[in-house]
């Protein structure tokens, strides 16, 4: 979803517009109005106006249409944006009655504002026309964005906690799962190992593909939170963590938090990204993360030969009754089937069959009066 479906216009009821210190029944008339542009009404606060209009070529139509969808409102300052150039504009309203002429002027921006807009805008161009990110986290912690061009920008280092000491994870078949995802992976896992203490901090993150399928306790949110909180450069991880950089004096960021005003922008432009998260025995988890309202939804979830897996975390012998899983010979195959078999063993699920992986690869298929799992050579 691009940065304009997910705006939300907050107008409720004429009470809680009235709470704002604005017309009510004026705005709500304006918002709903037609118009020349692509705008969104992004939110309201307490004398604040978020407008966002993409098509509003320069600052002069930023501020016409500011003073033409808004031309009504009492003591209100309305921030003008184009996520598209990074442009935003200030406009002071107060409208005084039919027989007054209203007070309608720009007003100075918070140049740390500015700077973080234009940033918003710089990444909304490079991604697409988009602010809905796309992340990468590596086995050691360490992440990226992919542009829409495909270019990469590293976003952070790796996280020192993440590098045990210890062997390679391994399965019950004995390779180790650390290498070499399938072709399918949108992930480059290779070169990064998963030691055998590996996310020791996490400790609910899901041993494999499958455990993360198939049961709602484990999960990667903890993770998540604490690898995107992490993200310590380059230009988006401004837009995420709500800072901007401060090239001048080496790069130390600071929070637009801090600025005085434009809260319904620093509000609004905030990225929803989805984070591609490695699974231990190869597979990988599509994440979407709301950094606004700290929502986390599994998307995509993958097992390490590209299996598609639910994503709805129903029960195993409810989804593997009608849904047999076929692994074939080959490298990410035999490491998915070891994956799985030792998954089905722990949670009490008999496996009649093999546990190396013959020739010609192995289709498992769940036996509901058995309650069992039958893996045997496809015909």
């Amino acid at each position: 979803m691009d940065l304009g479906k997910k705006f939300a216009s907050i107008f409720a009821t004429a009470a809680v517009l009235g709470a704002f210190g604005t017309h009510a029944a004026d705005l709500e008339a304006v918002a709903s109005a037609p118009s020349v542009h692509n705008v969104e009404i992004t939110s309201v606060v307490r004398d604040e106006i978020g407008l966002r209009c993409d098509t509003c070529v320069n600052a002069e139509a930023l501020y016409a249409e500011a003073q033409s969808r808004f031309g009504t409102a009492v003591n209100t300052k309305v921030y003008a944006v184009n996520a598209a150039t990074g442009t935003i504009v200030g406009v002071f309203i107060n409208y005084l009655g039919p027989t007054e002429p209203p007070t309608i002027r720009r007003f100075a921006i918070d140049p740390l504002l500015e700077r973080w807009v234009a940033q918003v805008g710089e990444v909304y161009r490079a991604n697409g026309n988009s602010l809905r990110l796309r992340l990468v986290a590596r086995a050691d912690g360490s992440m990226y964005w992919v542009r829409a061009n495909g270019t990469i920008e590293e976003l952070k280092g790796r996280d020192t906690r993440l590098n045990g000491i210890g062997a390679p994870m391994t399965n019950s078949l004995g390779p180790q799962v650390n290498d070499a995802p399938p072709n399918s992976a949108p992930i480059d896992l290779r070169g990064y190992q998963f030691p055998s203490n590996f996310f020791q901090n996490y400790p609910n993150f899901p041993r494999t593909t499958y455990d993360f399928a198939f049961t709602t306790s484990q999960n990667v949110n903890g993770f998540l939170h604490d690898q995107t909180a992490g993200i310590q450069y380059g230009t988006p991880s401004g837009i995420i963590n709500g800072t901007v950089s401060q090239t001048a004096n080496g790069g130390v960021t600071t929070p637009v938090a801090s600025v005085v005003g434009g809260v319904t922008v620093t509000n609004n432009l905030t990225s929803t990204i989805t984070v591609y998260v490695p699974m231990k025995d190869g597979g990988f988890a599509l994440m979407s993360y709301d950094k606004k309202t700290g929502v986390i939804t599994l998307l995509q979830l993958e097992d390490g030969q590209g299996a598609t897996m639910p994503t709805n975390h129903p029960s195993p012998q409810s989804y593997l009754a009608g849904s047999p899983f076929n692994f074939n010979n080959t490298g990410p195959g035999v490491g998915a089937y070891g994956a799985f078999y030792d998954w089905a063993l722990r949670n009490g699920i008999p496996v009649v069959g093999p546990s190396q992986m013959p020739a010609g690869g192995l289709s498992c298929t769940f036996t509901p009066g058995a309650n069992n799992l039958t893996c045997k050579r496809p015909f």
